[in-house]
């Protein structure tokens, strides 16, 4: 029956949308202190020894904002915002003028279970937020609980969730996004929008 199912649906993805707008409150570094949070240059990506971390130098470019916990001037986690031009080449949630997409968090395996990656997302929420941004989004695999709870303690929310099959291997997929009401006291900013078209992964 599983295997009837997958060839009449085709490929198929569900991913929450989580979102940020500027009353998300920055959170206090882990390991009392030991990290510095800092905005990150390509290079220094590139040279880290960690493969895991030395990958994301790809990220970096045009319309990018790139951001970094390190423990000794080593990137220990990396987190990446997209806007304008260059998230255009993947626009799965499109972006109105003054807003970001996370597209890439990541923390070496060797500080993970430390709040590391909590503690980046809100401090570089924060900081798109006072260089004029006025929401941000980012999208997680439905059933990925840590990140799902990650981006929770970070002060973000859930504001929709996308649905993608692919029937019979079609070109385009057909797209679902059903929108998830917030909180009054957290409803500041745009409402979250229908998005029918199909997109690139991002």
């Amino acid at each position: 029956m599983q295997a009837l199912l997958r060839k009449l649906l085709g490929g198929y993805s569900i991913y929450r949308i989580f979102t940020a707008g500027s009353a998300a409150a920055a959170r206090a570094l882990p390991a009392d202190g030991e990290f510095r949070f800092t905005e990150v240059e390509r290079d220094l990506v590139a040279a880290s020894t960690d493969p895991l971390l030395s990958d994301c130098a790809r990220y970096h470019g045009a319309d990018c904002r790139a951001f970094a916990l390190t423990l000794r001037e080593v990137p220990v986690a990396l987190c990446y915002f997209w806007y304008g031009e260059r998230y255009k080449t993947r626009n799965f949630w499109p972006l109105r003028e003054r807003e970001a997409k996370l597209v890439q968090v990541v923390t070496s395996p060797r500080h993970r279970r430390k709040g590391a990656a909590t503690a980046l997302i809100a401090r570089a929420s924060s900081e798109m937020f006072a260089s004029g941004f006025e929401r941000l989004y980012a999208r997680v695999w439905h059933s990925h609980a840590v990140s799902v709870l990650t981006f929770e303690k970070a002060g973000w929310e859930q504001c929709a969730a996308v649905i993608e099959v692919n029937p019979f291997r079609r070109k385009k997929p057909y797209r679902l996004t059903v929108p998830v009401a917030r909180p009054r006291r957290h409803a500041e900013g745009p409402a979250p929008r229908r998005v029918r078209e199909p997109s690139l992964p991002g």
